[in-house]
């Protein structure tokens, strides 16, 4: 049986939870340092194969 390195990629969705007194300022502090906040959801939607190789 051959063995095969497939290369894909996937578009990730995540929900994060941010306390701010506007939405604008919101989306500022999310732009800062997304990593900063609580994930409250996360899924991978679509994906493709990008390269297939056989070792």
């Amino acid at each position: 049986m051959n063995q095969f390195r497939i290369q894909c990629s996937e578009v990730n969705y995540f929900t994060v939870l941010v306390e701010a007194e506007t939405m604008q300022e919101a989306e500022e502090l999310l732009h800062k340092n997304v990593n900063a906040f609580d994930v409250e959801d996360e899924y991978a939607g679509e994906w493709v194969i990008e390269d297939i190789e056989e070792l």
